[in-house]
């Protein structure tokens, strides 16, 4: 019970908060907005996990999914660690011909509400850009990209002692 391995398509979750998760660097498909419960279809790879305990633990995540050699398969690490009642952790995305991401998340209960918070930092970044009616795919370079997502919660109980029951 040192090390626990599993293979295949997997639906893994890195990040903390609710509507968009910047440091969730596994799954090539993105929560949908619109339907922030569906399920999403998985990614297929190997996740390892050395649990140190209940207060730290380190993941491993090699992703197979456009794989076209042992060099070209994105590697994701991840520790947490428990300090106090903040759990924090620290990731990054080593990928071929890609600078690394490097990111971090933290949840705590607070005042009595659950908060959240993540972030990541990209060493430049791709992206589209409108050119008269053509749209073109440029890459930022030498500059790092900060995105961050912050959430707060809080769950409510409430007793109904008496309750209308409608029978057929």
């Amino acid at each position: 019970r040192a090390v626990y391995i599993r293979t295949g398509k997997q639906n893994l979750v890195w990040g903390r908060t609710y509507f968009w998760n910047p440091t969730d660097l596994i799954n090539l498909e993105k929560r949908s907005f619109t339907d922030l419960n569906r399920q999403r279809e998985g990614t297929f790879g190997t996740k390892i996990h050395l649990p140190f305990g209940s207060s730290e633990n380190i993941y491993a995540f090699l992703n197979y999914q456009n794989a076209t050699g042992l060099q070209t398969i994105p590697l994701a690490l991840k520790y947490e660690v428990l300090l106090g009642n903040v759990e924090v952790g620290v990731s990054t995305l080593i990928r071929q011909s890609y600078q690394p991401m490097l990111g971090m998340d933290a949840a705590t209960a607070l005042w009595g509400y659950d908060v959240s918070g993540e972030l990541r930092l990209t060493a430049g970044d791709i992206r589209d850009q409108l050119s008269g009616d053509s749209i073109t795919t440029y890459r930022r370079s030498n500059v790092w990209i900060p995105k961050l997502s912050l959430g707060a919660s809080r769950s409510f109980s409430f007793d109904i002692p008496d309750r209308f029951q409608l029978t057929t």
